[in-house]
């Protein structure tokens, strides 16, 4: 065994030399062989140029989008609203409820969002 403690930490990784086990990093060879190529091959495939991110939606559609996913959003909350006030509380359904509110809100939060990309402010 080889007594390495003179030497820095890196030799003691990258040393090929060393066949046995190392007791600060207990790696084979073979292993770190192995270690060695699956990090080149993360780093070739970083260095490859990105693609581009293209919208599913065409940016001309985000305005039309975005009055008609609100108004759709308006007058399913009206309706929620109508529905409270006119039914008493025997009559309500918990189920009714929560799927108008749950339409209503992906409705708004998808014209809120829609707003927001044709002003300008991508989020």
């Amino acid at each position: 065994m080889v007594k390495s403690m003179n030497r820095p930490f890196n030799s003691i990784l990258f040393d090929s030399h060393l066949n046995h086990r190392h007791p600060l990093f207990p790696i084979s060879r073979i292993h770190f062989s192995v270690l060695r190529f699956v990090t080149f091959l993360l780093v070739v495939y970083t260095m490859q140029a990105p693609k581009g991110i293209a919208s599913p939606v065409p940016i001309s559609w985000y305005p039309t989008l975005s009055v008609l996913m609100l108004a759709i959003g308006l007058v399913i909350t009206a309706s929620f609203f109508i529905y409270e006030a006119t039914s008493s509380r025997r009559n309500r359904s918990l189920a009714k409820e929560l799927f108008t509110g749950a339409v209503a809100s992906i409705f708004l939060g998808f014209g809120s969002l829609f707003l927001l990309l044709s002003c300008g402010i991508y989020v």
